[in-house]
């Protein structure tokens, strides 16, 4: 969402032609998820994600309401703050 509503009217300067666009659009969020986000997510959660840590129901049930948490906090945020709304 927020490569969406800052970095694609950048793109969009340089490449006019929507298929450069998306294309260039689609190759940045794989380089920033790949070599930025994972990593960090995978730190924040290797607890929950370490095969003999994360067997037990308590840490799988911990792991799942944080993933719901950060989803409906990042629902929140885009629905309270007007300048990240696409309209």
């Amino acid at each position: 969402m927020l490569l969406n509503r800052f970095l694609n009217p950048v793109i969009h300067l340089f490449a006019p032609q929507p298929w450069l666009a998306v294309f260039l659009s689609m190759a940045i969020s794989i380089v920033l998820l790949t070599w930025v986000l994972l990593p960090v997510a995978a730190r924040l959660l290797k607890r929950w994600l370490d095969p003999v840590e994360g067997s037990r129901p308590a840490v799988n049930l911990t792991g799942i309401a944080v993933i719901c948490a950060g989803y409906v906090a990042s629902l929140a945020v885009f629905a309270v703050v007007p300048v990240l709304q696409l309209g």
